[in-house]
């Protein structure tokens, strides 16, 4: 049966001290199926995304098949211009999503893109705007299990650099900066918002700090592309289910593809 590491030397002792791994998880899905950890058939890029439409109209663009081996559902693989590339659909919220992600990086994942909805905290980019978080306020639960309080989550600086300048050769308009991501979406106060956007915090968001933090802990690439849903520096302003989510998101995909090349 094979076996992907996904520790480094540095992580080693923290991994041996913990009762139940993503490995174990694995090893045990793999010998309940009777399969070898190639034949669940993830790619080294995985694009991850939390909305049933863009996971389909990315599954068309890489041409992706189900893979009934992996460990959950909504997971397809396919190329895009002959690079392989793994889709996946998420469970809102940065639990469901690391353990997702977990999962995929023992089955040989080494690059995760986001795209996602954020809201947003300034007034330069409204509803169908897009975000390149690169680095976090982390005030979701999940990335303290992995980062300490005073570790710095940050996208991998060069997946986000390649994203940005995808997006220029693009010419879509694409903001960088740093994303607050919260497990509480119902708790975000107006004294917090305004904190956060007066330090200058694009958006607010619930998965992209614990992925970045699991980028960071497990030595994978992560950065994420998000798209304004809604507004936030003003009495709050939803667009779901929009045009102008519907073409951002669709401007995210094509981001997201164009910096699948090595």
């Amino acid at each position: 049966m094979g076996t992907h590491s996904v520790t480094t030397p540095q992580q080693t002792s923290v991994m041996d001290e913990m009762r139940f791994t993503p490995q174990m998880y694995m090893d045990y899905h793999m010998r309940r199926l009777g399969i070898r950890i190639e034949d669940i058939g993830v790619s080294p890029t995985v694009i991850v995304t939390w909305f049933t439409r863009v996971r389909e109209s990315l599954t068309r663009m890489v041409n992706g098949e189900t893979l009934p081996n992996a460990p959950f559902r909504n997971v397809v693989s396919g190329h895009f211009h002959s690079v392989p590339v793994t889709v996946v659909q998420c469970p809102i919220g940065a639990p469901g999503t690391i353990s997702h992600m977990e999962e995929l990086i023992v089955c040989g994942a080494k690059r995760f893109i986001g795209i996602g909805a954020a809201g947003s905290l300034q007034p330069e980019n409204p509803i169908g705007s897009l975000l390149i978080a690169d680095e976090c306020v982390c005030e979701e639960g999940t990335s303290r299990h992995y980062v300490s309080t005073e570790t710095v989550v940050r996208a991998h600086e060069r997946l986000a650099e390649k994203l940005a300048k995808c997006a220029e050769t693009l010419e879509f308009p694409i903001a960088v900066g740093r994303q607050w991501t919260t497990d509480a979406i119902y708790r975000e106060s107006v004294a917090d918002i305004d904190r956060h956007r007066k330090t200058g915090v694009l958006g607010v968001d619930m998965e992209t700090s614990a992925m970045y933090a699991l980028g960071q802990v497990r030595g994978v690439e992560v950065a994420n592309v998000l798209a304004v849903s809604d507004e936030l520096w003003h009495e709050w302003n939803p667009a779901f289910g929009s045009e102008r989510l519907d073409i951002a998101l669709e401007h995210a995909c094509a981001i997201a593809l164009a910096a699948v090349y090595p």
